[in-house]
């Protein structure tokens, strides 16, 4: 009976928004000509998308995988996040999933239209495939790292937002780069550090649109080499690097 009346209710709603016009123009996502909510687009190569309400509250990060595979949607309230499929216009897509499933009310995210478009949306073999890797990594031992790191849901989902490190909806970190120039020699530095401030690392990438890349963390003043998967999401890169080697 439950499943009989949610059945219901999902076709009232597809009933009542097939008629809706959703546009997406200039950071704005439109429903028959009023506004509805903000979203923008940032990142070369591996794209992330933030939803936003109309007076600027951040309320939803899709964000794509690398070769654009699938992208995971991130509510930033409840801290639920699905892997949905990725399709060749992802804000147009997401921006009439938001309407159509009633997800944002008056600025805020509603919890039955969420539970909806989570429903809808999700992609059940990405999940499977997720949760298969996750049982067979182990949990990593964090007693012996005695940096004052947040605490957070290790397992969580690892993204930068701007300068911000998150994992688990929790702010971690943060990551800023620069250019500098030694001999003649121009390379990109970058700076990691915990939210008070504290060092947690710097790397230096010498070829600007390189993928080597070294990594010193200041914990114990070791330098690791590593090489970029995708140059331009060398920030997001880092950061994962860090938290999974237990230095964030």
């Amino acid at each position: 009976m439950k499943y009989f009346c949610f059945f219901i209710g999902t076709l009232f709603c597809l009933q009542n928004v097939a008629s809706q016009n959703v546009k997406v123009k200039k950071d704005i996502i439109y429903v028959n000509d009023s506004a509805y909510a903000k979203v923008t687009k940032s990142g070369i190569g591996v794209i992330t998308f933030t939803v936003e309400s109309l007076a600027g509250k951040k309320l939803i990060v899709a964000k794509e995988a690398d070769y654009r595979a699938y992208v995971t949607v991130i509510f930033l309230q409840s801290g639920r996040k699905i892997k949905m499929e990725a399709v060749a216009n992802q804000l147009q897509k997401l921006a009439t999933e938001l309407v159509n499933n009633s997800v944002i009310i008056n600025g805020e995210v509603d919890a039955t239209g969420e539970r909806q478009f989570c429903i809808i949306n999700e992609n059940a073999d990405l999940k499977e495939s997720e949760l298969s890797e996750a049982a067979a990594t182990p949990k990593p031992d964090i007693s012996s790292n005695n940096l004052p790191l947040v605490v957070r849901d290790r397992d969580g989902l690892i993204f930068v937002y701007g300068s911000k490190i998150m994992q688990a909806n929790e702010t971690v970190g943060s990551i800023t780069d620069k250019m500098d120039a030694s001999n003649d020699e121009y390379f990109v530095s970058y700076n990691v550090v915990l939210p008070n401030d504290g060092v947690v690392a710097k790397a230096y990438q010498k070829e600007l649109n390189g993928v080597a890349i070294k990594i010193v963390t200041a914990k114990d003043n070791k330098t690791h080499e590593y090489k970029l998967k995708n140059f331009a999401n060398a920030k997001e890169e880092i950061a994962t690097f860090l938290i999974n080697n237990l230095y964030l």
